[in-house]
């Protein structure tokens, strides 16, 4: 007899931890001068500041976007991409969450790849977490046993507790929230979309 465990669907979520980027103090200040002009959207964010959307136009966002693209494309390497492609920085914006703000579950639609770098990450101010899309574990009550343990196989959320410097890549259709800010002071990060475009061929 011989037994095989096949694993078809995975959900892959990367976590880069960096010392500090060269952008990172500019991009605090950025983050807390955009604040004070209140000029943002409300799109998941209950309470809180989330900024108007910026592109590679904007020379803080160029520097930023190419520190951490080597880490992105290594992410997108895992696609097996059959063609050549450009990967494109869509659209970058500024998260400023304050004592009790937090971000309702939401997700990137028309992007593939999404990310978060966090730039102030005080003590108990809220982690990331990912929804699995395997509705099936949402709604099955046998997921909602108590497990001696949760894995891959059982779990049907992913909590990520964020720290200064780290920087989190995943699919941009997984559902995910963010935590309650418990502390006085503020949790800034900042969020990001990635295209993947098919280079036209020349010939």
């Amino acid at each position: 007899m011989r037994i095989e465990q096949h694993t078809p669907f995975v959900t892959p979520i990367f976590t880069i931890q960096y010392n500090e980027l060269k952008s990172h103090k500019q991009l605090t200040d950025e983050a807390l001068s955009l604040e004070q002009s209140k000029d943002g959207n409300v799109i998941s964010n209950v309470g809180g500041f989330q900024s108007k959307s910026f592109t590679t136009e904007n020379r803080l966002v160029y520097k930023f976007w190419f520190e951490i693209l080597p880490q992105v494309q290594q992410f997108i390497s895992l696609y097996h991409i059959g063609c050549n492609y450009d990967t494109n920085l869509d659209t970058l914006w500024y998260n400023v969450n304050r004592k009790h703000n937090f971000n309702q579950t939401h997700n990137h639609p028309n992007s593939v790849v999404s990310g978060v770098y966090y730039l102030e990450t005080p003590k108990d101010s809220g982690r990331i977490a990912f929804d699995t899309p395997d509705k099936g574990l949402s709604y099955n009550p046998f997921y909602k046993t108590y497990f001696n343990n949760f894995n891959e196989y059982n779990s049907s959320k992913y909590y990520i507790k964020p720290n200064k410097g780290l920087l989190i890549l995943f699919p941009s259709h997984i559902d995910h929230y963010v935590e309650p800010n418990n502390n006085d002071e503020p949790r800034i990060s900042l969020a990001f979309n990635v295209q993947i475009l098919a280079r036209k061929n020349d010939g």
